[in-house]
């Protein structure tokens, strides 16, 4: 059966003898697209409670109905009394994303005036996905022809083709987009005397060594005394305490200062550093 679909290779290279790397678009592909970039600036009164968080806050309704990709930035936040120990913990359910703010210190209650811009992506990054892997021997490298396409941006009011299409461009083939390989969740098995206890273990098939991103996934959601959120969640993505290995078609990562523990999902890009940039 015939396979049908476009594909677009980076600037000055044959798109029939361009690897995957080489390549800016495969239908066949999924890319980490943004679904939406939302704003939160608000005033809110927190509880206080050393004996862990009670509130949750919902920073942005983003209704893609799964558990998606995503990331932030704290701009900005003030707090109206001076306290040590403020955590800001960061959650998405299928509808909407979370702060969780905690203070290691009880008493009533505490205005936090913050500032975040979360980026939501398409990506449902908890359920599982394969590339497809076309060509993985590169038969000619990169060359600066000055040929190839560009979109414009809608904000990009005197278009023209440019030396440097960084911002100018929502699309041009002398970037790269960021094509995935691999997505799935894993979790640790935490039983002494069990192989690779401790560690996450993903297995792929790719000729380069790909680039990872984690995420925390709790199936079953996060409960305590103080706060019960019992529907799926997962954080945001460049979780901070893991550090791994890649190599021989396997990720080996283990955490960074304790044993890692509970579920995370994964992302493997196909464009490894180095290639084709």
């Amino acid at each position: 059966m015939d396979e049908y679909g476009a594909e677009i290779s980076q600037q000055g290279i044959p798109v029939k003898q361009a690897t995957d790397d080489q390549k800016v678009i495969d239908t066949r592909w999924v890319t980490l697209d943004v679904q939406n970039v939302y704003e939160y600036n608000s005033i809110v009164t927190v509880p206080l409670n050393d004996g862990g968080a009670t509130q949750s806050i919902v920073l942005c309704t983003h209704n893609s109905g799964f558990l998606p990709a995503y990331d932030y930035v704290i701009n900005s936040y003030s707090l109206s009394t001076h306290v040590i120990g403020e955590t800001f913990n960061f959650y998405a359910d299928a509808t909407n994303i979370y702060l969780v703010p905690f203070f290691e210190v009880g008493g009533s209650s505490i205005v936090l005036t913050i500032n975040v811009t979360i980026r939501v992506y398409t990506l449902p990054i908890t359920q599982s996905f394969q590339a497809p892997t076309v060509q993985s021997i590169s038969a000619v490298n990169e060359t600066n022809t000055g040929y190839g396409i560009e979109f414009v941006t809608e904000a990009n009011a005197s278009p023209q083709i440019s030396e440097d299409p960084v911002g100018e461009y929502s699309f041009s083939t002398r970037l790269k987009p960021l094509n995935i390989l691999q997505t799935g969740t894993y979790t640790v098995n935490d039983t002494a005397g069990v192989p690779n206890s401790g560690y996450i273990v993903i297995n792929y098939s790719y000729p380069q060594n790909p680039l990872y991103q984690l995420c925390q996934y709790y199936p079953s959601g996060i409960s305590s005394a103080a706060l019960s959120m019992t529907q799926a969640l997962v954080g945001p993505l460049g979780y901070q305490g893991a550090k791994g290995s890649v190599g021989n078609g396997t990720i080996l990562i283990a955490g960074s200062g304790s044993a890692l523990s509970g579920s995370f999902a994964y992302i493997l890009f196909k464009d490894p550093i180095g290639l084709t940039q």
